[in-house]
């Protein structure tokens, strides 16, 4: 068969994510190559989640199949200075013969019997952009917690209602962002949490995306026929909307200038505690300080608030600041926080973006 090393390189940019050998599986650090109607299948797995990519070749021979290590065909499709074109052929005793111009190259490969079955393809019943899709993990990826034996706070809760709505929730514990269609608003028709690893892979993803949900898995086709499978954790996660303040009068909204309060909370939280990264907000009518103070030292800054109320302090982590004033788009941002509790967790809303976040005593 012949292929294109420029689509081969492009096509292991996803496949990467999750072969990796495992103990004595060896055969998960390699992909699967497969020949059907002239159509390239190349597919990888960690055991828990599935991906194969297709691409078009030239081939005499249908029903080629071989198992070859990822981090030869990653050097492979790097080669500078060398044609686009690859001619690969099947050699006995688990061998595979690769001409690239006037190179010729025969590269160890190992049984396809020993590659993990493939799960079935299911109906599909949802669609979504991947636009969309990519959109949701870049607002509420930040409050995800990186640790990895907090399962329920270590993935990504994808709902989806009728008409193809959805909405993606993330928290840590300490605050939470959604973003899509608040479930409230939707009967929810699926629900399930994503791992790390499937945000990384449905980046990546291009055009409509069909899905099926069931059973804590999920399939995700796309229009060039990419296809991802994963199990998913079937860890409770938590319940999220008991966290939203409830209306209440004793609540207040603040605006501030969203480059400017970003700008403030960065230079104070130079010299915030190293392990808290407390910063206290000091709200007066029509003003902000934020500041910051340890045994060596301080800083204050202010910023413009259009705020007429009582005046109340609250302590928040700068970082959590930070990374929620990162994905915002408006120019203005409104707050909301109980000057009567400075415990009560601050709001922040735009557009289908909801983010909560927790005080902390300073």
């Amino acid at each position: 068969m012949v292929i294109s090393r420029k689509e081969l390189k492009s096509a292991l940019g996803i496949l990467k994510l999750v072969a990796c050998a495992k103990g004595n599986l060896a055969s998960l650090g390699n992909i699967l190559m497969q020949v059907r109607a002239r159509t390239l299948v190349l597919t990888a797995t960690n055991l828990k989640i599935f991906v194969q990519v297709q691409m078009q070749v030239t081939s005499e021979t249908e029903g080629t199949e071989l198992l070859i290590d990822i981090e030869d065909l990653i050097k492979l499709a790097s080669l500078k200075g060398l044609p686009d074109k690859a001619s690969v052929e099947v050699l006995p005793e688990c061998k595979a013969k690769v001409v690239i111009g006037g190179i010729e190259m025969h590269i160890g490969t190992i049984s396809t019997d020993l590659f993990p079955p493939v799960p079935e393809t299911p109906v599909t019943d949802m669609l979504c952009s991947s636009n969309r899709m990519k959109e949701m993990i870049e607002k509420t990826i930040k409050s995800m917690t990186p640790d990895v034996t907090r399962v329920h706070y270590n993935c990504a809760r994808l709902e989806c209602g009728h008409d193809n709505q959805f909405n993606m929730v993330t928290t840590d514990g300490h605050r939470i962002s959604t973003f899509g269609v608040a479930s409230a608003r939707y009967h929810i028709k699926h629900e399930i949490s994503l791992p790390p690893i499937m945000l990384k892979l449905i980046s990546k993803l291009r055009g409509m995306l069909a899905m099926s949900i069931a059973d804590s898995k999920i399939y995700i086709e796309t229009e060039d026929r990419t296809r991802v499978w994963c199990k998913c954790t079937e860890e409770p996660f938590p319940s999220w909307e008991r966290a939203i303040p409830r209306n209440s009068s004793d609540r207040v909204q603040v605006r501030v200038n969203k480059e400017m309060f970003e700008n403030a909370v960065r230079v104070t939280a130079l010299t915030a505690d190293e392990r808290s990264e407390g910063i206290k907000l000091q709200i007066k009518k029509g003003v902000m300080h934020i500041s910051s103070d340890t045994k060596t030292s301080n800083c204050t800054a202010e910023v413009p608030a259009i705020y007429a109320g009582k005046e109340f302090s609250i302590g928040f982590k700068a970082k959590y600041l930070l990374d929620v004033f990162g994905v915002l788009d408006e120019d203005e941002v409104m707050l909301e926080m109980n000057p009567e509790d400075n415990l009560d967790p601050l709001v922040i809303r735009e557009k289908d973006f909801l983010h909560i976040l927790m005080p902390m005593r300073l």
